[in-house]
This record gives C-alpha cells, sequence and structure tokens, in this order.
C-alpha cells in the first residue's frame, strides 16, 4: 500500500471538518426549532443532540456506501444506488431519533405539534438524500479536478521524458556504435544499410511525436522499442536475441509516451554484462482482467542499485524515473516488480485499462 498523499489527508480533514460543524448546526436549529413551543429546555438539548448525533453517525456510515459505489457503479447504477442508500439510511435515521427521543424524553408526546409520522419520516429522508448527492457533487468535483492535475502533471512529464528520451537517442555511445556498424556495412553488406538508416531514423521520429500526446497506443511504443532493438542489433548481430510481442487488446491501449525505452535500455546495458552469450531480450504486453500486463526480460541476473564488480553500476535512474511516472498517470492503481527466474530477469509492470482501450 502508498503512503497517504498530503492532499488525501487534507480532503479527509476537510470532510470531518464539514461533517462536525454541519450536523452540530443541525442539533443548533433542531433545538431552536423545539424551544418556541417546548418548555423542558434540558430535554431539548437532549433531544437535538440525540438527533445531530445519530444523523452524523448514519451520514458517515452513508458514506462509505457511497464511495463503494462511486468504485465499482457507473451513471445510472450510481444514481440509483447512491437515492437507495440515502432512503435507507434516512429511514434509519428516523427510527433511531425517534426511539431516543422517547427514551430522553418521557413527556414528548404532551407537548408537541401534531406531525403526522409520515411527514417526519419525509423529513428525515430528504435530509440524507441531500447530504448523499452533495457528498457525490464534492466528491466528483474533487476527482475530475486531481485528473486535470494528474494529466497536467503527466504532459510534464511526458515533455520532460521527451528530452531525455533525445539524450538516450542521442548518446555519444548508440550514435557512435550504430554509426560504425553502418561504416562496416559499407564493405560487408551494403544492401543492409538502407534498412539500417531507415530503422535509426524512424526511432528518432518517434522522439517528434506531437507534444499533447501523453499517452500514446502500446503498438506505437513496442514499434519504437523494435527500432531501437534493431540498431542495436547491428552491432551485437548474432549476440542479440530479441523478441516484441503484444496482443491486439494490449496493442491499443494508450500508455504513457516513453515508457518502455529506460527498461529495454537496462536489459541491454546489464544484460551485456551479466548474461551468457546470447543475451536474450523479451518485450511483452496482455491484457489479464482490467489490467494490462508489461513485460520487459532479458537473460542475465538482477543488477541492484550500487552493485560493485561491473563495468556500469547500476544507479536505478531509469526504474525511477518508470516508478515516478506510472504513480502520476496511475496513482495507488499501479504495479511495478522485478523478478529472477531461472536465467532471466523480469521487469514488469501492471496499469489498468483505460476508458478507452
Amino acid at each position: 500500500m502508498l503512503p497517504a498523499s498530503r492532499d488525501t489527508e487534507r480532503l479527509g480533514w476537510l470532510f470531518w471538518t464539514l461533517q462536525l460543524a454541519g450536523w452540530a448546526m443541525y442539533a443548533g436549529l433542531y433545538a431552536l426549532d423545539l424551544y418556541g413551543y417546548y418548555p423542558f429546555r434540558d430535554l431539548v438539548i437532549g433531544r437535538a443532540l440525540a438527533a445531530g448525533g445519530t444523523g452524523l453517525l448514519l451520514s458517515t456510515a452513508l458514506r462509505w456506501g457511497l464511495r463503494w459505489l462511486q468504485a465499482h457503479a457507473r451513471r445510472l447504477r450510481l444514481f440509483f444506488g447512491s437515492l437507495w442508500l440515502a432512503v435507507f439510511a434516512g429511514a434509519v435515521w428516523y427510527a433511531s431519533a425517534t426511539y431516543l427521543g422517547y427514551v430522553i424524553d418521557p413527556f414528548r408526546g404532551l407537548f408537541e405539534r401534531n406531525v403526522p409520522p409520515i411527514s417526519m419520516l419525509a423529513s428525515y429522508i430528504l435530509t440524507m438524500v441531500l447530504w448523499a448527492f452533495m457528498y457525490l457533487g464534492v466528491t466528483t468535483w474533487r476527482t475530475n479536478q486531481a485528473q486535470q492535475q494528474r494529466m497536467l502533471k503527466l504532459e510534464a512529464q511526458a515533455h520532460e521524458a521527451r528530452l531525455q528520451m533525445l539524450r538516450y537517442q542521442l548518446n555519444p555511445h548508440f550514435l557512435f556504435n550504430a554509426l560504425n556498424s553502418i561504416s562496416a556495412l559499407a564493405d560487408e553488406d551494403p544492401p543492409r544499410i538502407k534498412a539500417m538508416v531507415n530503422e535509426l531514423s524512424g526511432f528518432l521520429r518517434y522522439s517528434l511525436l506531437d507534444p499533447e500526446a501523453a499517452l500514446v497506443p502500446l503498438r506505437d511504443e513496442l514499434r519504437a522499442i523494435e527500432r531501437y532493438l534493431a540498431v542495436e542489433q547491428i552491432r551485437f548481430e548474432e549476440d542479440l536475441v530479441t523478441e516484441v510481442a503484444a496482443t491486439p487488446a494490449a496493442a491499443a491501449v494508450r500508455i504513457p509516451a516513453f515508457l518502455l525505452l529506460p527498461l529495454v535500455e537496462n536489459a541491454i546495458k546489464y544484460g551485456q554484462q551479466t548474461s551468457p552469450t546470447p543475451l536474450r531480450i523479451r518485450v511483452s504486453g496482455a491484457v489479464e482482467g482490467a489490467r494490462l500486463v508489461v513485460t520487459v526480460a532479458n537473460t542475465g541476473r538482477w543488477v541492484a542499485p550500487g552493485t560493485a564488480g561491473l563495468p556500469t553500476a547500476s544507479t536505478g535512474t531509469g526504474l525511477r524515473n518508470v516508478q515516478q511516472r506510472l504513480e502520476a498517470a496511475y496513482p495507488g492503481t499501479h504495479t511495478l516488480k522485478h523478478a529472477a527466474v531461472e536465467g532471466w530477469v523480469l521487469l514488469i509492470f501492471a496499469i489498468p485499462l483505460s476508458e478507452d482501450a
């Protein structure tokens, strides 16, 4: 479980402030209404506290039901489910407040105005219905605001990732090796030069995505990875074996742009240092239930940040960048984990399917 964010803590504090203040005001108005025609003021206070206190408890319980509906129901089901819960809570509130009123005040029936019980029941239900839909309105507004803020943050991170992508793409080592391979092909296999240049230019072109494209179909991301691996394979030749695949359903799912490259780059960098020849890289995507699961696997062993004894030490920067971007796009609903299985290192992330997937 992720720790509660400051925003979540502020929302919780705001809810309880408004909840306590609102029901205290209700109890005060309830008492003022009784004061006009009821002589026993100490009993009036007791009955007002009973009505306000039961309302506080039942509306708090109603809140949990509404939160469950918001997580599991949409539109009409959410509306009618919330209405039913509010009516039920209002009826229970009326019964509880009426019972406590008679317990607190044995003289209640002698002085009260002749108000039909059905009217009293309706007023309790109406109050709880109003409370429920005010709660839904405020939480829906807050959710939309939070989603907009997350999208703005995601777009900013996507822009930053594009700049980072240029660093990866224009890394002197990468270009040096690619150009050396092209130079070697000029003597050994001239027809392959065109294919090599096409893969390299296609990979670089991916960095010129529309700045608004914070999310891209997984198929586009995998195509860029294929081009990157094709360029690397010119250098490694038979020492590198790659496989990139996704199911049709997974290929259509939209993910944050430039999310996979750090994972694939790490697979090559550290796989090259820890794997027997040939180094094998597998990138796959599949839909499992209501989640997209993407796996980047390489032969070799897991290299933890700070591991000594390797030509290139791991800093964990690439993995940390992926984790931060997943958290920005799918707060609390994603997973990112690694595993070592029978000579393979697996990095696996899972995200919920977007509504337009």
